[in-house]
């Protein structure tokens, strides 16, 4: 069986982590690819099913504008990165992309192995 995982799951969850851990506002696209790809080995290992990720440029400029109201766009366009607004409410992005995902999958996005690809 195969989950499909949104950019704009891996991408919230990802934010989330950062900001608890204090390490900034904002990711790189290439740390969050690290962070989906071992967040999804995470959930292989655990359920054995597989996890596929979409993370196309159509589904980057989406989450842009489908979720504007927390991103600094300016700096996704200027600097490649995902950056939150310093406004965003963190309880507000975990109702909505956090608590309705499965234990299993949760349990992957929050795993040691996910979170050491977001700390560089």
């Amino acid at each position: 069986m195969c989950t499909f995982i949104g950019i704009e799951s891996v991408t919230m969850n990802a934010l989330i982590e950062v900001r608890e851990k204090k390490m900034g506002w904002e990711i790189t696209f290439d740390d969050l690819v690290s962070y989906g790809k071992r967040a999804a080995r995470e959930f292989r290992r655990r359920t054995g099913s597989e996890i596929i990720l979409q993370f196309s440029q159509g589904d980057q400029a989406s989450m842009m504008e489908d979720y504007a109201q927390y991103f600094e766009v300016e700096d996704y366009f200027t600097r490649g990165v995902f950056r939150l607004k310093a406004e965003t409410p963190m309880a507000e992005i975990k109702a909505s992309f956090r608590w309705g995902l499965d234990a299993e999958l949760q349990d992957a996005f929050v795993s040691d192995a996910a979170i050491r690809a977001l700390e560089g």
